[in-house]
């Protein structure tokens, strides 16, 4: 079940397209992101938009000759209020694949030509009457419009995206007392979040639960297993760290409770699709 939010969506745009560029860099492609925007309240599902934004990106970047760029954009909410239109220039794209550019897609997507770019129109529906009357974007019956890189770059965003404060955020949507005890577990996490031998037996007794009832809530609320979720809040801190602060890739490792280099490396690989060196060299 998709739970849907009321709340920026520039800035989950913004941060879809950002989280893509070590993709976009991978294909020797400039991806930049800009807006005239600075905040957009709206009532929608996450998941949704990141799928198709990711979709699309995923088949634009993979047309797109090296060397080139493209420029993502939010440059005007349609008077209606019902609309986000998001604009994509692509200065290297190739004309001959852009028939089948968001073929797959259940958003609008209109592209025109401009001399040798193209300019690529979404409009997502936003803060509709009765939003549940909104589906599910899945993937189409024609599987064959899915390329095969695409369900591993639809991973990666996910992950980007479920951080913890985002999860507490749609546990306290469901209920205050799911959104306090997320907010205790997240807590104790952090607390520990340097002690490498900090386990979910050790979390269980810090919130006075048996594993199996500490294991079922999280689950619940997380979709992870207590263990998962103790690695998944350290990753993402450690994100956070390489991203923002000036430590090294050792240094963020260890205080996040690895000891092992390597260790890390493979678990925020798996974690977010590329190596923490790419967010921060030694």
């Amino acid at each position: 079940m998709v739970f849907p939010v009321n709340t920026d969506i520039i800035a989950l745009v913004k941060g879809t397209v950002e989280s893509m560029v070590p993709y976009a860099l991978a294909h020797r492609v400039t991806l930049r992101f800009g807006t005239n925007l600075s905040r957009k309240q709206a009532y929608y599902k996450p998941e949704e938009i990141i799928n198709a934004l990711a979709r699309l990106m995923s088949e634009i970047i993979a047309i797109t000759s090296p060397n080139h760029t493209i420029e993502v954009g939010i440059h005007n909410v349609d008077q209606t209020e019902e609309f986000l239109h998001i604009l994509i220039r692509n200065t290297g794209v190739n004309l001959t694949r852009m028939g089948n550019i968001g073929a797959s897609l259940k958003y609008s997507v209109q592209i025109k030509v401009l001399d040798k770019d193209a300019l690529i129109q979404i409009k997502i529906p936003i803060q509709p009457s009765d939003y549940r009357t909104l589906t599910r974007i899945e993937a189409p019956e024609n599987h064959s419009l899915i390329k095969p890189w695409y369900s591993e770059i639809r991973k990666r965003l996910t992950s980007h995206f479920r951080n913890p404060q985002n999860i507490e955020a749609s546990a306290r949507q469901r209920s205050q007392l799911k959104g306090i005890f997320l907010k205790k577990i997240n807590a104790i996490i952090y607390h520990n979040i340097d002690q490498e031998g900090f386990s979910a037996e050790e979390l269980a007794k810090r919130v006075a639960l048996s594993r199996t009832q500490l294991h079922r809530k999280l689950k619940e609320l997380t979709q992870m297993a207590p263990a998962q979720y103790i690695r998944f809040v350290r990753l993402q801190k450690a994100k956070e760290l390489l991203e923002n602060s000036g430590l090294n890739v050792s240094e963020v490792a260890y205080r996040v409770g690895f000891i092992s280099n390597s260790h890390f490396s493979r678990a925020f690989h798996r974690q977010f699709g590329i190596n923490p060196s790419v967010l921060k060299s030694e």
